[in-house]
């Protein structure tokens, strides 16, 4: 993808961003339909937004003219902005941002999609490295199971859904 596009993506993705994550933690009538616990999950996903997601994308934006690592985290912050937005488009109750979610949602899977399917990259993998990665994706994905897991033989137990 020319360095132009990822320059114009990213700053329009910003911007709605921006806008989109102050209106989150500064209005609070935008999660106003939804339960106490999603409206401080979609806060806290509000500021990781503001404070890495955003960012993340706008310095290696900068980067990404002269480095392919960091079209490699640009990358990545697209793919944040994609799963991020795609949850708030599909799983947050309907509000005022509603449009601007699919917005960013569109922009940030064209900017992702136009990078992997325009660009080779070439990867060497440091064995330290990788065994590292292995064990922590490894335990996060035990403790998010038996996160979930709790939770689900909890309400087979008592015979309730989960509540917030």
């Amino acid at each position: 993808m020319k360095i132009n596009k990822i320059h114009t993506l990213t700053a329009l993705i910003t911007l709605m961003g921006l806008f989109a994550t102050l209106s989150g933690l500064l209005d609070q009538n935008t999660y106003i339909n939804d339960s106490l616990s999603a409206t401080a999950q979609m806060m806290g996903q509000d500021l990781v937004t503001l404070t890495t997601g955003i960012p993340l994308i706008i310095i290696s934006a900068y980067l990404s003219r002269s480095s392919a690592k960091a079209r490699l985290l640009w990358m990545g912050g697209m793919f944040y902005f994609t799963y991020t937005y795609a949850s708030m488009a599909f799983l947050a109750s309907y509000n005022s941002l509603f449009l601007l979610y699919v917005g960013i949602l569109a922009l940030s899977l064209y900017g992702l999609m136009g990078e992997l399917f325009t660009t080779t990259y070439r990867v060497n993998v440091d064995d330290k490295k990788s065994g590292f990665t292995a064990i922590y994706l490894t335990l996060t994905g035990l403790m998010l199971a038996a996160m979930w897991i709790k939770m689900i033989t909890d309400s087979l137990i008592t015979g309730m859904a989960p509540g917030p």
